[in-house]
């Protein structure tokens, strides 16, 4: 799965999604929230995901 605004990654049976945008403090947009919903909707699909670690990127914010 490719994004603009987050990042995904699987390590086993945990996801990780990262809003991407730490120039901005990582605040949501309306396309950061699309692609949050349609990863976790390719998410629910697929069955090896348990977990989903929602982070934010930089070390100066979350959200």
């Amino acid at each position: 799965m490719t994004f603009k605004e987050i990042l995904y990654e699987e390590d086993g049976p945990i996801g990780t999604i990262t809003l991407n945008r730490p120039e901005d403090g990582n605040m949501f947009t309306p396309l950061m929230c699309d692609e949050i919903r349609d990863c976790i909707n390719n998410i629910r699909r697929e069955t090896r995901t348990r977990v989903i670690v929602i982070t934010g990127a930089g070390d100066r914010f979350f959200v």
